[in-house]
C-alpha cells in the first residue's frame, strides 16, 4: 500500500471513530457528527432526519477518502502504470 493510500486511509478511520465517540459516552470537545447521531438516537421514530443527515455525513466523508485514496495511487503507483500498459 502506497503511503499516501495509507494516509487517506488513516484519515477515513478518524472519521469513522470520532463519530464513534460520543455514542460510546466519550465527552467531544465542540459538536460533532457522533454527538448530532447520539442525540438523535432519542427521537429515531419521530424525527428520523435528525439521524440521517449526519449519519450521510460520515458515509460522504469516508467514502470521498476511500475514493481520493484509490484515485492517487492508481495515478501515482508506477508499478500498476506499468501493469495497466500506460
Amino acid at each position: 500500500m502506497a503511503p499516501r493510500k495509507k494516509r487517506l486511509a488513516k484519515v477515513s478511520r478518524y472519521c469513522l471513530s470520532h463519530a464513534r465517540c460520543p455514542v460510546l459516552g466519550v465527552p467531544p470537545p465542540t459538536a460533532s457528527w457522533g454527538a448530532m447521531l447520539n442525540d438523535g438516537r432519542a427521537h429515531l421514530f419521530d424525527a428520523p432526519h435528525l439521524v440521517l443527515f449526519p449519519a450521510l455525513a460520515v458515509m460522504l466523508a469516508v467514502l470521498s477518502f476511500n475514493f481520493i485514496g484509490d484515485g492517487l495511487r492508481d495515478y501515482l503507483d508506477p508499478r500498476s502504470r506499468i501493469e495497466a500498459g500506460l
